[in-house]
């Protein structure tokens, strides 16, 4: 009997990460299913069927309960389209499609079947890709207007993003641009990829360009306010005069926006702020009460740093260091890059500096969302010339100024460059 089902086996084990070995794995496999598809399935059939109990033939309820966990309506639909759910043979489909291929209402509906499988997110991500590079700008607006993408997870949404927008950036800006024109309109793509793919290193460039179609376009009122939020750093961060009496007013549905962006209004606060009091440590604490701690701090530690808000930095270490460091979240490389980052720092201004050189050697830049790369790598050696210059190591001092310096110069933060002169050690000439 496990032969007839084997394919289906493999699905659902591919599915939910669970590699069912023991006894144990079909406990939280159960779990998964039943979380996922709100109806409950027996213990001893899931052991039945994974080879733990004498095998019986599954009933077509339980079937049909295992087709729904993998996003078909039936089993009988599974059967039916189980070679779209397959990676390679789905790849190889786009390969055809890519050589002469028509885009109608067939290949939607292959695309829905094939992303049920999350790993097929970064083929449509491809294939899209493509029609980037070919100008098929009708095609790109079907796609994105008629594919649902419901079933990508936050970590394939990211992939999906990184991919099309890494293949955006290889075009002419004009050429980009006018691709960006014509699909920023449509909330798929806005959401998918300029929303989701936050690009500090073109912050200044193609991104603020990308950011004021979203504005000019898009009414949602976190679309709105996220613009706004980028657009004030923007102007922090390269040194331009900004209005100190301009304030972002909360919207209304402020409580029910994602963490990270709440947490990019607290930068904001930090950043605008003369003073660090306890007015803007008691409303921090408040978020980091209702919100995931490691989502909400990513922009919160950054700022802080740039405030050299140290005593505020080290309290929420002390305070929230396990939450910090959870790592169940799609972009925890950046986010443990970050927190390493701030503690560091905090590591810096308590004088431990052997900890401090630790904390960052803990970071793996190479792993960091390519958006944030050059941004993280700014804290990164600031923070790595701030320990040199305190230990009076002139070596490393100057290569730490180096790598800065090439990262502010990819990304026109010019403020940083104050902060570095700081931390500058001069060196004698005999």
């Amino acid at each position: 009997m496990k032969n007839n089902f084997a394919q289906l086996l493999i699905d659902i084990q591919k599915k939910s990460g669970i590699t069912v070995e023991r006894v144990r794995d079909v406990k939280s496999l159960k779990e998964e299913i039943e979380t996922v598809t709100q109806q409950k399935i027996g213990y001893n059939t899931l052991r039945r069927f994974y080879g733990f109990l004498p095998h019986t033939i599954p009933s077509k309820a339980t079937l049909t309960l295992l087709s729904k966990y993998l996003g078909f309506t039936s089993y009988s639909s599974y059967i039916s389209n189980k070679l779209n759910y397959d990676e390679w043979y789905f790849q190889q489909k786009l390969l055809h499609l890519q050589l002469n291929g028509k885009l109608d209402a067939d290949v939607i509906a292959l695309m829905e079947i094939g992303l049920i499988n999350k790993n097929n997110s970064i083929a449509v991500a491809n294939f899209i890709s493509h029609l980037i590079e070919h100008n098929d700008i009708k095609g790109l607006q079907f796609i994105f207007n008629s594919l649902s993408f419901q079933n990508l997870t936050d970590s394939d949404c990211l992939k999906f993003s990184t991919i099309v927008t890494f293949r955006l950036l290889t075009l002419e800006k004009k050429r980009a641009i006018e691709v960006y024109k014509a699909l920023v309109p449509l909330p798929n793509f806005r959401n998918l990829v300029p929303l989701y793919y936050i690009d500090y290193t073109h912050l200044v460039g193609i991104y603020a360009e990308v950011l004021a179609l979203i504005q000019a376009t898009s009414s949602a009122p976190s679309d709105v306010f996220f613009v706004r939020l980028m657009q004030y750093y923007k102007s922090y961060f390269t040194a331009t005069a900004v209005n100190p009496k301009e304030i972002i007013a909360l919207p209304t549905h402020f409580a029910t926006f994602h963490p990270v962006l709440k947490g990019r209004y607290l930068g904001y606060l930090i950043l605008k702020a003369e003073k660090i009091d306890k007015q803007i440590a008691r409303v921090i604490f408040n978020e980091f009460k209702r919100n995931q701690v490691s989502l909400l701090a990513q922009e919160v530690i950054a700022t802080l740093i740039v405030k050299e808000a140290y005593q505020l930095l080290a309290l929420i270490f002390d305070r929230y260091y396990e939450d910090l460091f959870e790592t169940s979240s799609w972009s925890y490389k950046t986010t443990d890059a970050l927190n390493l980052i701030g503690l560091a720092n905090v590591n810096w201004y308590r004088q431990n500096y052997v900890s401090a050189r630790r904390n960052l050697e803990l970071v793996e830049l190479d792993k960091v969302e390519l958006g944030y790369f050059e941004y993280i790598s700014i804290f990164y050696y600031l923070t790595l010339l701030k320990i040199s210059f305190a230990e009076q190591d002139a070596q490393l001092n100057d290569s730490a100024h180096q790598a800065l310096s090439l990262s502010i110069l990819k990304t026109k933060f010019v403020r940083f460059e104050i902060e570095m002169k700081k931390y500058l050690l001069v060196r004698t000439t005999t």
